[in-house]
């Protein structure tokens, strides 16, 4: 049986993904980005002003909803639109479960069902980090949304020295796409 080398280029790799490969696939963990939360006082308290109002957030970032969940004083009024996987795992994990309305997979049957749920008359907050695809806000602004986007955390680009020929490499992000083929 050949062994298949296959490349992850996130940050973190879930135990439970390894679990469930074939024996015969070997993962090596390098990764090519690396996140920085934002912690100024001004973000953190305009955080903790919106937590005190009912607001309508949308969040498709696990590392934005874990910025949320670290920096928040106290569990918001909210209803919370967000992916499925991590970022809602984090949401759940910290007792958010019931502020959550809305998941999904994709980006955009995710903004159509928000379109549908949410009030154009309420301010919507997209919280998320500095590179994000803009598929959610643009849609909603195009449908008469007022969005505030809130930026929660940096992405920075990691040089590897790959010393492996790989026969697969498995990205989650674009950053880790743009930062692989940078180099």
């Amino acid at each position: 049986m050949k062994r298949i080398n296959l490349l992850f280029t996130g940050q973190e790799l879930d135990e439970n993904i390894l679990e469930e490969l074939p024996i015969q696939f070997y993962v090596s963990v390098l990764p090519f980005i690396k996140t920085e939360l934002l912690s100024n006082k001004h973000l953190i308290e305009q955080l903790n002003f919106i937590i005190e109002s009912e607001c309508q957030v949308i969040v498709t970032s696990n590392i934005a909803a874990k910025w949320i969940t670290k920096y928040a004083t106290n569990i918001p009024n909210w209803k919370i639109a967000c992916m499925t996987g991590k970022t809602k795992d984090v949401f759940v994990t910290n007792e958010w479960k019931n502020l959550i309305v809305l998941t999904d997979q994709k980006s955009e049957l995710l903004a159509e069902n928000i379109e549908k749920v949410f009030s154009k008359s309420q301010k919507v907050y997209f919280i998320t980090g500095e590179s994000h695809l803009n598929i959610i806000p643009l849609y909603l602004s195009k449908k008469g949304f007022d969005i505030e986007t809130i930026i929660t955390y940096h992405t920075k680009e990691v040089e590897q020295n790959m010393e492996v020929n790989y026969d697969g490499i498995i990205f989650l992000s674009p950053s880790a796409v743009k930062s692989f083929f940078r180099q």
